[in-house]
């Protein structure tokens, strides 16, 4: 009982974050994984930090 009120508090959490967002979504392992393989594969790419934040910045 105890882990699933838990876990619904988790879904809860992640749906008001993503409601909170322009993409309306929490990124998903392979958005992150799109974006590492973006960084190790472009050569035009050095010394940059790429954030995944779904725009959040865009909404402070």
């Amino acid at each position: 009982m105890v882990g699933r009120a838990r876990a619904e508090e988790r879904e809860g959490f992640f749906a008001s974050a993503a409601a909170s967002l322009p993409t309306k979504r929490i990124a998903t392992a392979p958005d992150i994984a799109e974006a590492v393989v973006l960084l190790a594969t472009n050569p035009n790419i050095t010394g940059t930090i790429l954030e995944t934040i779904g725009g959040a910045h865009l909404t402070a």
